[in-house]
């Protein structure tokens, strides 16, 4: 081999050489972020199935609007407290509709109160066996079902918007082709947050969902550019004790029943 011809194959390899290592530092690292990303919203997601298991009581206020047809604003500033698993104590505390006021959920573990505060009356309902069988919600993505979406029934019993966001297992079960997306950390109420945004066919979702007990704290959604709800807790706090008395049955001597609705 000539010297010039060397000389060329050794300029070549270290071309090459260099090549190969800029390739390992600046590629497979972009990779493996990419890996590492997809990973910790599937453990966010997985958090929001198995939320109620991370917390035994919770105690919060939040700020919920939801947007009409005509992109009208309605707003609710809701009360809320929980003891797991069964009990609750749900309030408006203000409301665009002054009727809200008047109104609030409570269940003392065995049957659910509608209260009414300003006709001093109550309706009951016994809490069906199937509030205790969660099992057929989905522990893990691998158990979400296509384009089925299964809800806590403790949030279905408790007629109130808010209880969805306690009681997150559906976030994570979007219909197929919908794309999460882990927008970084923020702080709500508080608390350390994780920013997911859901895109869906017809909705764009963001959802602040807190990085401990998986429970969403801050909530926003729209649909072709118009509003559809805005909710965020001003305050929360998880596992502390929570007077009895709040989950207590009206007391009879002051409140009527009426018949159930």
């Amino acid at each position: 081999m000539k010297q010039k011809d060397w000389m060329a194959s050794i300029i070549s390899g270290l071309i090459l050489g260099i090549v190969i290592v800029a390739l390992q530092v600046f590629g497979y690292p972009s990779q493996a972020k990419n890996v590492q990303a997809a990973g910790e919203i599937e453990k966010v997601l997985t958090k929001t199935l198995q939320s109620h298991k991370k917390w035994s009581s919770f105690q919060g206020e939040a700020q919920l609007t939801q947007y009409d047809a005509d992109n009208n604003p309605h707003t609710d500033l809701i009360s809320i407290e929980v003891e797991q698993p069964l009990k609750a104590n749900v309030s408006f505390k203000a409301s665009d509709d002054k009727e809200k006021t008047n109104n609030k959920w409570v269940s003392d573990g065995v049957k659910i109160f509608r209260v009414d505060d300003k006709n001093l009356s109550y309706t009951e309902s016994t809490i069906p066996g199937f509030a205790m069988k969660l099992n057929f919600i989905p522990q893990s993505l691998a158990d979400v079902k296509k384009d089925e979406v299964y809800h806590h029934p403790f949030e279905m019993l408790l007629s109130n918007p808010i209880m969805e966001y306690v009681y997150p297992v559906w976030f994570a079960q979007a219909r197929s082709g919908s794309k999460y997306q882990l927008l970084g950390e923020e702080t709500v109420a508080g608390r350390t947050t994780s920013k997911v945004e859901l895109i869906t066919e017809t909705d764009h979702v963001i959802a602040w969902i807190d990085q401990e007990t998986g429970v969403i704290l801050k909530y926003f959604q729209d649909s072709d550019g118009q509003t559809i709800v805005e909710m965020e807790f001003i305050w929360v706090q998880f596992n502390k004790k929570i007077d009895s008395q709040k989950f207590s049955a009206p007391d009879k001597t002051k409140y009527r029943q009426s018949e159930n609705q």
